[in-house]
């Protein structure tokens, strides 16, 4: 199964939202439990702040997989967010998915 995933930006005022979202993705992984599924899109999730830290401790916590990041390195000068404006970049768009699904996925690019 392939679901697409638009989260409400990282604020503290969207903090509730973000997680009743997660709290969706969470009853798709319980729904369809032990198959192949995948969530690809704007999570709005930097590894390395608040919402990104959220949600890697929610695929943590239910055996998924942040595949471009395992791909692509969590390290890497990748980017799916410019910020002109403010000269800044974020990696907030993401494909997650169950243990069961990752290896599907063979190849990752950011253009």
């Amino acid at each position: 199964m392939l679901v697409s995933v638009y989260m409400p930006y990282d604020a503290d005022e969207n903090f509730i939202e973000f997680m009743e979202y997660l709290g969706k993705i969470q009853n798709v992984v319980d729904e369809f439990d032990g198959n192949k599924v995948i969530f690809v899109g704007d999570f709005n999730a930097n590894i390395n702040k608040r919402f990104g830290k959220d949600h890697k401790q929610f695929t943590i916590e239910n055996n998924l997989s942040i595949c471009d990041i395992e791909y692509l390195g969590a390290d890497s000068n990748n980017f799916t967010f410019l910020s002109e404006s403010h000269g800044s970049t974020s990696w907030i768009d993401h494909v997650v998915s169950t243990q069961s699904a990752c290896h599907l996925l063979s190849d990752f690019s950011i253009c």
